[in-house]
């Protein structure tokens, strides 16, 4: 029980970095979305509070930066995105590594080159109970140049 609720705090905060990511299934973005740079984020459940990280986000990774999170816990597909004048949306299905537990993601939110906020809702089954655990997260950009890893 309390694995399950550590593991989607994971997906949802891991996921809340890259939910800043636009991964497209093809092509690049036409329209600036959000400028690459240093970027602060802060992502909230009911189940984890609210939670503050940094990311790095260079040009060729700002398509997977604002939309479609995924980390290292959970193999994640959004087939449903859409993005431009200023509005984001995208859904789609996490699985974890051991294919038990499949959590659907569904995000909207605003952007602006240098900030975005986005609402959602994740879903899934907590002991055999439908659960909904809606999402926040807000996230600006704290410089233009990355910080220096290391």
């Amino acid at each position: 029980m309390h694995l399950e609720i550590l593991l989607t705090s994971r997906l949802l905060i891991h996921g809340a970095a890259f939910l800043m990511s636009l991964a497209q299934a093809g092509g690049a973005i036409a329209e600036t979305t959000i400028e690459p740079g240093q970027w602060a984020y802060s992502a909230s459940t009911l189940i984890t509070g609210a939670r503050t990280g940094e990311q790095c986000v260079k040009p060729d990774q700002i398509d997977e930066f604002l939309t479609g999170p995924r980390n290292r816990h959970y193999r994640c597909v959004y087939p449903n995105r859409s993005i431009g004048g200023g509005d984001i949306a995208f859904s789609g299905d996490c699985l974890d590594k051991g294919d038990r537990n499949r959590y659907h993601l569904e995000v909207h939110g605003h952007y602006q080159p240098e900030a975005f906020e986005l609402q959602g809702v994740v879903r899934g089954t907590f002991l055999g109970v439908p659960v909904s655990v809606p999402l926040s997260i807000k996230a600006h950009r704290l410089a233009a140049q990355c910080k220096a890893s290391g």
